[in-house]
């Protein structure tokens, strides 16, 4: 039933003789609603990815649906059938990079994302409304969580770090609905304290203080329930 895939594979990997990798990784593309679309492109859920050249068509690639084909499949499409998914190396660097972060996602401990359900209701919720919380939240490229002494011992204290693109957006009001989500977090015995905050710009922080950091993927916290 699917008729659009994307190519996930690199060209190095694609141009490589046969005989040493045979093989190319497809996503399949699907169809999503503006709303949907727009947290697409902000690059909030790690299991689509924006396709730039397809957005005017809804279209982005399902990263959970992928499958691996033998490459002399794609020697049969024909060449009016194929289309590059970015329109400049701007794009292309930003679907690297966002193909690499479906795989190099941080495994939080069951605690912690049990800690951050009502965060989570609350992003969800809000996002995207014409209210100053969804203004706010719109406005977020980027959510990370630093733990000071690591995350298997419980007097760490946590910071969340809300990024934006420009300074300009962190304005008296954001700052305010940061510390009113900040209150959705809910302590439990292994993060006891409610964490601190911080909204920043990229150029606000150290390479190293980022490095540190795991990025907060709202689309895939999830808790056993064992």
């Amino acid at each position: 039933d699917v008729k659009k895939f994307v190519v996930i594979s690199q060209t190095c990997d694609l141009i490589r003789d046969f005989s040493t990798i045979p093989t190319a990784l497809l996503a399949v593309i699907e169809k999503v609603d503006e709303n949907e679309l727009a947290a697409i492109k902000k690059g909030i859920s790690l299991r689509y990815l924006f396709l730039p050249a397809l957005e005017q068509e809804l279209l982005v690639a399902n990263l959970d649906r992928m499958m691996t084909i033998e490459k002399a499949a794609l020697l049969a499409v024909e060449p009016s059938k194929k289309i590059t998914a970015f329109t400049n190396d701007d794009e292309a660097q930003a679907l690297s990079e966002n193909i690499a972060r479906k795989f190099k996602r941080f495994a939080f401990p069951d605690e912690f994302t049990r800690a951050v359900s009502r965060f989570r209701s609350f992003i969800n919720e809000k996002h995207g409304k014409d209210s100053a919380n969804g203004k706010m939240l719109n406005a977020i490229r980027e959510i990370r969580v630093t733990s000071s002494l690591g995350w298997d011992d419980p007097k760490s204290e946590l910071q969340f770090l809300f990024l934006f693109d420009d300074e300009k957006l962190i304005i008296e009001e954001c700052e305010k609905s940061v510390g009113d989500l900040m209150q959705k977090f809910s302590t439990n015995k292994s993060f006891p304290q409610k964490p601190r905050f911080r909204c920043a710009t990229y150029l606000d922080v150290t390479a190293d203080a980022y490095r540190r950091s795991q990025v907060l993927d709202l689309s895939y916290l999830s808790y056993s329930k064992n």
